[in-house]
This record gives structure tokens, sequence and C-alpha cells, in this order.
């Protein structure tokens, strides 16, 4: 082989090399970042922003506290309500229905 033919096979080489380390360095970059914001949940907790779409994350499930009287005998703003329906000589369940929730039947 000749020179020329060594030196332009040696270009060829650089120049794959250089375009493979051009094109590997300038991926984008697909990060997200949400915003600092809470929601308060009716158990009265807070979640914050998460995922790709910065959706906020589940509240926990609430349990209908039992055995209240009155509505001050429920945490976080919650309702004393009857549970169930209403039936001659049954005794009332009472339970705690958090804000937004419907009586559970």
């Amino acid at each position: 082989m000749n020179k020329k033919s060594i030196l332009l096979v040696i270009i060829v080489i650089l120049m794959l090399g250089l375009g493979g380390c051009y094109l590997s360095t300038n991926k984008k970059i697909n990060a997200v970042a949400c915003t600092q914001e809470a929601k308060i949940c009716p158990d009265g907790s807070a979640v914050g922003r998460t995922g790709p779409n910065c959706a906020f994350a589940p509240c926990p499930a609430v349990q209908p506290q039992t055995g209240c009287n009155t509505n001050n005998d429920c945490k976080n703003g919650a309702s004393c309500m009857v549970e169930g329906p209403l039936i001659a000589n049954q005794p009332v369940r009472k339970v705690c229905v958090p804000k937004g929730q419907v009586v559970p039947l």
C-alpha cells in the first residue's frame, strides 16, 4: 500500500471516531423538575408531586374512625355521621367521615 492509501484510511478512522464521540455526548436528557407544592389530603397529611407528569401522589386510604357521638370526637375536621340505614329497634352506628367523602352504607 502506498502512503496516500494509508493516510486516507487513518483519516477515515479518525473521522468515524470523532463522529461517534460527538453523537454520544450530544444525547438529549429528558429530566423533569416538578414544583414543590403540596396537596393536603382528607386525613390531614400532605403529598407532593411525582413522576414524569408531575402529578400529585395519591393520598393514603382513610379508614373511618368509629365510636363518635359528636363532631368533636372526630379528628382533622371530619364529621360524625350515622352509618348505614336507620332500622327500627336496631342500634345506630356512628362513624367519623373525612371532608369530601361520602358516608358508607
